[in-house]
């Protein structure tokens, strides 16, 4: 079961937590730019300089904005591109 990667973050995915409405997103590596401004964010919460994403890794919602996310027609939610976490 994954867990958000920010730190002190206690979210990770169950089924509870999507019910509360807690949804988790993957990080993205095919857009560069945002990838390493994000995982600067990270290592920076996380005090750790080399940390680096895995294939697993995720960030819960609670972390962005409501204007960070779109419904798809299907009604899931996903990051709009180069979405960053505020609260970390």
């Amino acid at each position: 079961m994954p867990t958000c990667v920010i730190k002190c973050c206690k979210n990770y995915t169950d089924r509870k937590k999507k019910r509360d409405g807690i949804t988790f997103h993957r990080i993205n590596k095919e857009n560069k730019d945002w990838t390493n401004r994000l995982v600067d964010i990270i290592r920076k919460c996380r005090h750790e300089t080399d940390w680096i994403p895995s294939k697993s890794s995720v960030i819960c919602s609670v972390h962005f904005d409501a204007n960070d996310f779109y419904t798809s027609k299907g009604g899931r939610l996903y990051l709009v591109s180069n979405a960053i976490p505020k609260k970390v």
